[in-house]
Order: C-alpha cells, then structure tokens, then sequence
C-alpha cells in the first residue's frame, strides 16, 4: 500500500513538472512573439542625399503616411513592435513625393537596395524571393512604359500610321510581361492585383441586323454591354 502511494506521488510530482516546463515554454514564446517587430523593413539607397523616408499605404483613393525613418546615410529602417502590417500595396516615399511601391503578401522581414537615380528599375531584393520577382516584373514593364513616354514625344514626328503600329507594339509587349507574370505565379496575391487592373476582353459578336436589312449597331452595343457586365468580376 505504501509502494502504491508513494509511485502515484511520484507520477503527480512528474506530471507536474512536464505542466510547469510547458506554461514556462507557452510563456517563453509569448514573450518573445511579443517583443519581435510586428515587420521590419530595411532600405538602401545608394547616393541618396536626403535623410527622410516615409513609408505609406493607399486608403479609397488617398495615401497615408505609418512610419518614418532617418538617416544621414542611405540607409532606412522601419520598425515597430506594436503595429502590424496587413497584405496589401504599400510605398516609400521622400518629401518630395517621389516613390517606390511594394506588395507585402509573405514576410514582414524585407530587404530593400537600390539607387537613387531610379529606385524601382535598380531595386534588388534579399529574403524574400516573392518580392524580387515582381520587382524583375516592375523592371520589364517599365521599359515599355518609357518606350511609351519616349512615342509621346515623337508624335508629332510620325504618321498616324507609324504611330499606331509602335502603339500597338508597345502595348502588347506590356500585356506579355503581364500575362506571364500571372501564368507562372497563379497563386501570389501580386498576381490577383493585376488581375483586377486586366481589362475584360469582350469576344467579337456575330454582326446583328434590323428588320430592314441594316447593320442593328445599337443592339450589337447592348451585346457588348451586357456581356462586360455579366463578367466584370471574373479577374
């Protein structure tokens, strides 16, 4: 009787112990959940010779500024135990309103490092491989944005012909860099925020005719009308 009593209180002791190891760790963890950054983002920017950068987001239609960083450097790091950052479009910004955008969508431990004379065409990305591809895809669209810029200029220079052809060159260009994005990263929230931005491709319609053999065009509008409506949300 006295071995039987003596083996349970010795089982109870044990038991205790594993419990008091357990809340010790569940503790442990807490604290330390607790007094890692929420995210902590590091940018470098080489040559820059301002020493504030603002980080913000976009808000119906508005920007906000969340966090500021100082430096006489180049170097910017926002930081904060006591707030978290949601998924979405987020950027950094200088004074003067210029700025680079970013998606968080995996991580809130970045690393950011580019040059002043263009931040995102010379952005390079460390830990975190999501965001460096999409800077890549940043990079290869903004090439046909400047090729863009750069036919504005020449407009006056060219035919209407000419000038539709490039147009018509530059805009599929970007529809590529885009479309490919989107086939080889499906699952990536970047790759749903294009989709909103795609435009809905509307099929071309069998030619509609009124009782007196004309072309009924304002029913083949209402055709096209309706089928944008019927799939707006599909991206």
């Amino acid at each position: 009787m006295y071995f039987c009593i003596l083996f349970i209180n010795k089982k109870k002791e044990k038991s205790m112990k594993i419990t008091k190891q357990l809340i010790l760790l569940v503790l442990f963890v807490s604290v330390a959940t607790i007094m890692k950054a929420q995210y902590d983002i590091k940018i470098d920017i080489k040559n820059y010779k301002e020493d504030t950068l603002l980080l913000g987001y976009y808000y119906l239609g508005d920007t906000y500024a969340i966090d500021t960083s100082v430096s006489q450097k180049g170097h910017f790091e926002f930081k904060k135990k006591d707030k978290k950052l949601e998924d979405g479009i987020y950027f950094f910004t200088n004074n003067k309103g210029r700025l680079c955008e970013f998606v968080l969508s995996s991580g809130r431990d970045l690393s950011f490092s580019t040059n002043d004379e263009d931040w995102a065409n010379n952005m390079k990305v460390k830990g975190n491989k999501e965001e460096d591809v999409y800077f890549k895809y940043i990079q290869a669209s903004n090439a046909y944005t400047k090729q863009f810029k750069q036919l504005s200029k020449d407009k006056n220079t060219l035919t209407k012909e000419e000038y539709n052809k490039r147009l018509v060159d530059i805009r599929a260009g970007a529809d590529s860099v885009k479309n490919s994005f989107i086939k080889d990263h499906p699952e990536e929230k970047k790759t749903k925020i294009l989709k909103c931005s795609k435009p809905i491709d509307i099929p071309e319609f069998p030619t509609k005719y009124k009782q007196d053999g004309s072309v009924d065009s304002l029913k083949m509008q209402m055709d096209r009308f309706v089928y944008y409506k019927q799939h707006y949300f599909d991206n």
